[in-house]
């Protein structure tokens, strides 16, 4: 999340190469602290008892890979990865294409460009804890329906008039909109959380690219309204979504609303009554990396 105006203050004060050196430095610090830390302690494995899936004869373990496909055919599974996958990549997408713009028209450069990336920052890490409060008082469809929509409006106003103003009420709606899209859509994956993981690396890998590739063939202000629509389009995503998130009133004894894809049966089952709980672990099985 800090990453660009780090980087942009550290080539601002030391030169280009300063934050390679940077991230150089953190892997080796990262390494030493494993080294001096040593092998993590063996856990208990646990024996996962999984219900059967027709088609499969019993017995016979499903691949994850199999597991995950077959759960992306669930349209609230998929609906819930778009989602995350479209706020990633309409983000990230400004990557290669915003600086170059700023520098060219604001004669902006690596640290005014930083700091245009820490008002995104900052915008994201103080809406983030707002939305999971908000979470919990309004139905979770509707927080990320406003965050696709102020980051649509945010994208858009980025490819306005290059004007400080514009830029930075436009980063600002882009970093509301991340934070507003993805803090409630973990609960509503329920068990499968790690396809989230996936989806918001897909999204940071084809948001650059599709910048740069856009950038090509049509100007900043043509890249930023396509990618404007492009995730306006995903609203359909969060009306799909409407049924999977009950208000709830916030009471000290409320407990957060639970999604289809939790258990069927009550958590305080066994193993040996839930074909879905991991023996072991008082979890239920779920497709994780």
């Amino acid at each position: 999340i800090n990453a660009e105006y780090m980087g942009g203050l550290a080539a601002s004060f030391a030169g280009n190469a300063a934050p390679f050196y940077l991230v150089a430095l953190l892997l080796l610090l990262d390494a030493l602290v494993v080294l001096a830390t040593g092998p993590p302690p063996d856990r208990p494995q646990s024996v996962c008892l999984q219900a059967p899936v027709p088609g499969r004869p019993a017995g016979q373990r499903e691949s994850e890979i199999t597991k995950g496909c077959r759960l992306m055919r669930d349209s609230d599974v998929l609906c819930v990865n778009v989602l995350l996958f479209a706020a990633n990549a309409g983000m990230t997408s400004l990557q290669p294409i915003l600086p170059l713009h700023v520098e060219q028209h604001l004669g902006y450069q690596q640290l005014g460009q930083g700091m245009l990336w820490a008002v995104m920052t900052f915008t994201y890490l103080v809406v983030r804890p707002l939305a999971g409060v908000l979470s919990d008082r309004v139905p979770k469809w509707s927080v990320t329906a406003v965050g696709v929509v102020s980051l649509s409006l945010g994208l858009f106003l980025v490819g306005l008039r290059p004007r400080l103003a514009t830029l930075v009420a436009g980063v600002c709606g882009v970093g509301t909109g991340v934070a507003l899209v993805t803090t409630p859509c973990m609960p509503l994956l329920g068990m499968v959380y790690s396809l989230t993981d996936i989806a918001t690396s897909f999204g940071m890998i084809i948001g650059p690219l599709a910048g740069s590739a856009a950038s090509r063939y049509m100007s900043f202000e043509g890249s930023c309204n396509s990618f404007s629509l492009a995730c306006m389009l995903c609203i359909r995503c969060c009306h799909h979504l409407r049924h999977l998130s009950p208000s709830r009133p916030h009471t000290p004894d409320s407990i957060p609303s639970t999604s289809k894809f939790d258990p069927t049966t009550s958590p305080h089952q066994s193993a040996d009554q839930n074909p879905n709980m991991c023996a072991g672990t008082g979890k239920a099985g779920s497709w994780s990396a």
